[in-house]
């Protein structure tokens, strides 16, 4: 029994499954894509005693952060889209521009395969930066009882998976939101701001 969840201890094929079974789902529809999931074969690897009845809390946790993982990059090709439309620029002087091979470029925006998050990272900083373009922050604020928490990052799939683990740790008890906040500065006050799908 494996001790953590992680996607890259299944074997390829089982992870290519998972991907493009996330894929079928919005970016704001991972309850769905996890209670769809049901019970597979592969989750026997994380589950402590496989003849319990039920699941553990432990197990549960293990099992959601392996689908959590497949659904994120199952999404990460839509950063890149939305990284090269905020240039202006289509996909072949996008790829002129920044070095990278056409073929790359279409399979990210395909979700063939994924970039590293530090090259989307370091591609959304350098769009921003040559096109005069506001910095982005984004913004997770959950809300139960009197108290907001409030996560701020630059990168996007760091804000989805921290909204993500804070409604499947919290369930219906708390509001969650995710913004994504166009600002000069990192303190994050006073911003425009739209609420966008997590």
């Amino acid at each position: 029994m494996y001790m953590i969840g992680s996607l890259a201890l299944l074997n390829d094929e089982t992870q290519k499954a998972l991907v493009n079974s996330a894929r079928n789902y919005s970016p704001n529809e991972f309850e769905q894509f996890s209670a769809d999931a049901g019970y597979a074969s592969w989750m026997d690897e994380f589950v402590e005693d496989s003849d319990a009845e039920e699941l553990n809390e432990a197990d549960v946790e293990r099992i959601n952060s392996v689908l959590r993982e497949a659904f994120a990059k199952a999404h990460e090709a839509n950063a890149i889209s939305e990284i090269r439309k905020m240039s202006g620029l289509k996909r072949a002087e996008f790829c002129r521009r920044y070095n990278i091979p056409l073929r790359t470029m279409e399979d990210w925006e395909a979700g063939k395969s994924t970039p590293a998050e530090y090259v989307v990272a370091l591609l959304e900083r350098a769009v921003r930066q040559d096109f005069g373009l506001p910095h982005t922050y984004y913004v997770v604020q959950s809300y139960k009882g009197d108290e907001w928490t409030i996560c701020k990052t630059e990168n996007i799939f760091e804000a989805r998976q921290t909204a993500q683990d804070a409604h499947c740790r919290e369930g219906e008890t708390t509001e969650i939101r995710l913004y994504v906040a166009a600002v000069e500065n990192e303190e994050c006050e006073n911003f425009d701001y739209e609420i966008i799908d997590f």
